[in-house]
Parts: C-alpha cells; structure tokens; sequence
C-alpha cells in the first residue's frame, strides 16, 4: 500500500500533549508504511526536536517550524510538504483511537470521499463541575452517530478529527489564515465542508473514526474559557455571512443579532430566578457570540476604511 495518509498535527506550547498524540499514532492499527505523521511547531521558541526523535524510529514523521501564530497558519504549511493522498488533522491534544485510520481507510475505498470527519469526544483529566458537561460541543465534541452516511448540507466535521484529499485542500487554498492575536478572522475548519458543500461534495461522516480530545478542569471547565470559544464562533458565523454576501454587508446580521439578545436576556433572568447556573452560562455565551459577531463586522469596517486612506 502506498502512502495514503498525512496526519498533520499542528502544536503550540503542549509537549506532553503532543507526546501523548505520537503515542496514539504509533499504536495504529494500521500498516505503518501507509502512513506519516506531519508536526507542525507553532511556537518555535519551544523545542519539541526531542519527542520527535523518540518517535521517529516507531512512525514516519516529519517536524517543521511555523512561526506565524495559529493552528490554520501551521496546518496549511503542514500539508504543503504533505505527501499522502488525504490529509488527517487532529489536534496536539487529541489521542487517536487504535483503529482511527484503520476506519478512515475502510471509508476512503467504500465512499471516495472529498472530505469527512469522526468522533470527538472528550476526556477530562478531573471530572468538570455539572454545568460544563452540556457545553462540551464548545470543546469539538461531534457525534453524529454509527456508521459511515452522507452528512446533509450545512453540517460540518471539525479539525480535531477531519479527514481531506490533500489535492482539494490545496486547490481552495487550504485554510482560512487571518488572524489577529489569538482571534481568528475566518472560518477554520468549519470551511472545509463549507468550500465541499459549495462545490457539490458531500461531508462523510465516519463515526468509527475516534479521538479523544484531552481538556484541562483548570483551564476549560471555566466560563472565560467557554466565552472565549464562542466568541470566536461568532466571528466565524460573521465571516461565513460576508462571504455568503460576497462583500461587507449587514445581511443576516439584524436577525441574528436580535436572537442572541433575546436569548441571552431570558436565560439571565431564568437563571437569576432559579440559581441555575447553566442558564447564566447560556446567557453569557450569547453574550459573547453577539459580540463576536459585531466585532468582526467593526474590525473589517475600520480595515476598510484604512485601505481607502
């Protein structure tokens, strides 16, 4: 068999993290010659050369450095020195299941697909407060059920666990690289079934294809961190709307907008009446993507304005 795979893994700052993804790999069920894992170092002032090397005679595996910040920046530098004919993303943070590619090879010969993506779930290393369970979609959790079928239209596969032939990937100009800060400006992963969608190609779903996604309780079971999450899913949501537009337009925007105020202004209340503390959350993650959504909207207005003067 040839190689089939390129599992590119972009890092930032998580070495034990990444350890324990390479780990994952080299338990693969399975041919290790069809596959290469593809590393991506994010934060270059980090050195990850050592665990690389302890992999290296256990896995084909390539390191690169990509100092530009932001997991698309280095997943899209990743799959240019790529040399499988699908590309596989998963996190630093993600442990494979045994037979991951083992099932996304079953897919590819029985479907052809264009894109697909598992099962995340996750995995905590501290049981998080009740309230957080409900919001672990936030975290890349995707489960659209058993079996290998068609998604429908809209639906989209996340890059924690996404499969994607590598020549489509480069032919849409791989992902949307934008970034200000830590804030993203595009639509990431999400616009890899988009760009498929638009092109007439259906998302396959694998749900035998399995990661787990580890989460820290003292970092992401927190609000802050769930609020940060939505945020940028507003920003998404707002980019996705001018595209749709093609040009800077507040089509979609009033609607929206005035949902997720009302959301939010109903769930504070219920939760204020009821101590509940997953309607505060819910209301303060409404918050959040409202102002995701409208910050986009400001941050290009003002670069457009600059570009005029």
């Amino acid at each position: 068999m040839g190689l089939l795979f390129s599992v590119v893994i972009p890092t930032y700052r998580r070495r034990d993290a990444l350890r324990n993804s390479l780990q994952s790999l080299s338990c693969q069920t399975i041919d290790k010659n069809s596959f290469e894992v593809v590393v991506v170092n994010n934060s270059p002032e980090i050195g990850v050369a050592d665990i690389i090397e302890a992999y290296a005679s256990l896995i084909n595996i390539i390191s690169l450095n990509e100092p530009k910040p932001g997991a698309h920046s280095a997943r899209n530098v990743g799959s240019k020195v790529a040399r499988g004919r699908y590309i596989v993303f998963i996190d630093d943070d993600c442990e494979a299941h045994p037979s991951l590619l083992e099932r996304y090879c079953a897919a590819v010969e029985l479907f052809s697909p264009i894109v697909a993506g598992g099962s995340i779930e996750i995995k905590w290393d501290y049981a998080p407060p009740s309230w957080v369970t409900p919001f672990e979609c936030l975290m890349g959790r995707t489960n659209f059920g058993e079996g290998s079928f068609w998604l429908r239209e809209g639906l989209s596969v996340y890059g924690g666990n996404l499969l994607i032939r590598r020549d489509f990937f480069l032919e849409i100009g791989g992902m949307e690289p934008d970034q200000v800060g830590k804030i993203i400006l595009g639509s990431g992963d999400v616009a890899l079934s988009l760009s498929a969608n638009r092109r007439g190609h259906k998302v396959l779903w694998v749900g035998d294809a399995r990661v787990w996604h580890h989460q820290r309780r003292g970092v992401n079971a927190r609000l802050r961190d769930l609020m940060r999450r939505e945020f940028n899913n507003g920003i998404m949501t707002a980019f996705e709307l001018q595209k749709k537009d093609n040009r800077l337009s507040t089509l979609g925007l009033g609607p929206l907008s005035l949902r997720l105020f009302i959301t939010a202004i109903n769930q504070f209340f219920r939760g204020s009446l009821r101590l509940n503390k997953h309607a505060l959350a819910n209301a303060c993650l409404a918050l959040s993507k409202l102002i995701g959504l409208h910050w986009f909207y400001f941050y290009k207005s003002r670069t457009a304005v600059c570009c005029i003067f």
